[in-house]
């Protein structure tokens, strides 16, 4: 029972002495006027008690020593409260900044998509305009092969030969094409990699997807079997169009304006095209196909 006791007084002893520390700890001149009044104390009661003036004078010595420590002691408390306000003032700025870098990297961020955006509704203007130049040109103003006017889809698929290089024969006919029909060409291409290369998508690559679709949305079928066949002639376009998934509107299972050939797809990759791809393959048994396999 006794040890019972003695164990509850020493561990509410403990919790009391921490709670007063940490006040001392919080106000360290408490600590010393404490510290001194204890010590004061003492040292009248070492006078009064004293037997010879050598013990008072001792204890007068130890007085002021003891004042001295407690003096240090003090001194540490304070410089530490000291250091521990400046860390929290130091935190704060810290957190401060970092919101103020936050804050900054979003108006940045803002300042950039607006300059894009301006940049891209004008060049998005001036391509409407050339391609409504483009379809009125006497190449393109017919978008029924029945009708014997030739566009440049007629031409690969009237006058290409199987044998032949597809490559080749396509350079061929650009170089033929109306201009306006290769400004149509270059000018989307342009596009695409202004919105690829701009800064304002330096850390977001996914959010330009979105001006790729406006762009996209004005093209037609025909549009979009002229940009497949000039685009491989160039292994950047190649790379770009299976990156941006440039041909997701190509509609593959149409009848009209489709490849030429079913193995001209394999140019691409399928991430290139949309969800007419998968279809397309298996109707055209391309299965496992690549490629080399129809190059040899």
């Amino acid at each position: 029972m006794n040890n019972a006791c003695t164990s509850r007084w020493c561990r509410r002893s403990r919790i009391i002495t921490k709670r007063q520390w940490r006040r001392f700890e919080k106000h360290p001149m408490r600590l010393f006027w404490w510290l001194t009044g204890i010590i004061t104390g003492i040292f009248i009661l070492c006078i009064i008690f004293a037997g010879s003036s050598e013990t008072a004078y001792t204890a007068f010595g130890s007085y002021f020593t003891a004042l001295a420590f407690v003096g240090v002691i003090v001194t540490v408390l304070l410089q530490r409260a000291e250091l521990q306000e400046q860390r929290k003032e130091l935190r704060a700025q810290r957190i401060e900044l970092e919101g103020q870098k936050r804050e900054l990297e979003i108006q940045n961020r803002t300042a950039q998509l607006q300059r894009f955006e301006n940049g891209f509704f004008h060049l998005l203007d001036n391509f409407k305009t050339i391609l409504e130049e483009s379809r009125n040109s006497h190449l393109m103003m017919s978008l029924k092969p029945s009708q014997g006017l030739l566009t440049p889809y007629t031409i690969i698929e009237k006058e290409y030969d199987i044998n032949e290089d597809i490559q080749t024969f396509i350079a061929t006919l650009f170089i033929n094409l109306p201009i306006s029909l290769k400004k149509l060409v270059r000018t989307y291409y342009a596009i695409i990699d202004f919105i690829y290369t701009h800064d304002a998508f330096k850390n977001k690559k996914y959010d330009y997807s979105k001006y790729i679709s406006i762009l996209n949305i004005y093209l037609e079928n025909i549009e979009y079997a002229i940009l497949f066949y000039t685009s491989i002639l160039d292994n950047k376009k190649i790379k770009l169009a299976n990156e941006l998934h440039l041909f997701s509107h190509y509609a593959l299972l149409e009848d009209r304006y489709i490849p030429v050939r079913p193995e001209h797809v394999l140019f691409f990759s399928p991430q290139a095209f949309g969800g007419d791809y998968e279809e397309y393959i298996r109707r055209h048994n391309l299965q496992g196909k690549t490629l080399e396999d129809f190059l040899q």
